[in-house]
C-alpha cells in the first residue's frame, strides 16, 4: 500500500471529476479523507491524504489532468515487521498547510512541520 498526501483545490469532491477520473481514482484509492484532519487551505489549496494499492503511479495524475500534486508518498507492506519506506519526501511547503498554534498567554506560535492525521496501523512517517 502506499501512502499519499496531495494538494487538492479547497471544496473539490470527487464527483466533481469527469468519469473517466473518478474511475481512475476508485481503482488505486483504497481510503481518502479530504481536508486532511489538522490542516488549513492555502493558495486556495487543501491537503488529500490518501491510501492507495500498490499500483498507483504518479504519471496518471498528469494523464488524468487530475488536480491533485503529491507532497509527499510512502509505500508499506501492511505488517509491523515491515519498514514504512519514503519513496517521496514530504515538500517542505506542506508547512503552509497547518495552523499557528498559541503560547500558554495565547500568542501565536508558529507551526512545526509534523503530519497531523495518520492512518490506523500505520507506521508513523519521519520527517
Amino acid at each position: 500500500m502506499k501512502r499519499l498526501i496531495l494538494t487538492s483545490p479547497t471544496g473539490l469532491t470527487l464527483d466533481q471529476l469527469t468519469p473517466e477520473q473518478q474511475a481512475a481514482i476508485q481503482s488505486v484509492f483504497a481510503q481518502y479523507i479530504l481536508p486532511m484532519p489538522g490542516t488549513i487551505s492555502y493558495n486556495a489549496l487543501s491537503i488529500l491524504d490518501a491510501v492507495t494499492s500498490d499500483n498507483f503511479n504518479e504519471e496518471s495524475i498528469i494523464t488524468l489532468q487530475l488536480p491533485f500534486t503529491v507532497m509527499g508518498m510512502w509505500q508499506w507492506e501492511g505488517n509491523a515487521d515491515s519498514p514504512l519506506v519514503e519513496l517521496q519526501a514530504l515538500d517542505s511547503s506542506f508547512i503552509n498547510y497547518l495552523p499557528d498554534t498559541t503560547d500558554e498567554d495565547g500568542n501565536p506560535v508558529p507551526p512545526l512541520l509534523h503530519i497531523p492525521n495518520n492512518w490506523a496501523g500505520w507506521p508513523e512517517a519521519t520527517l
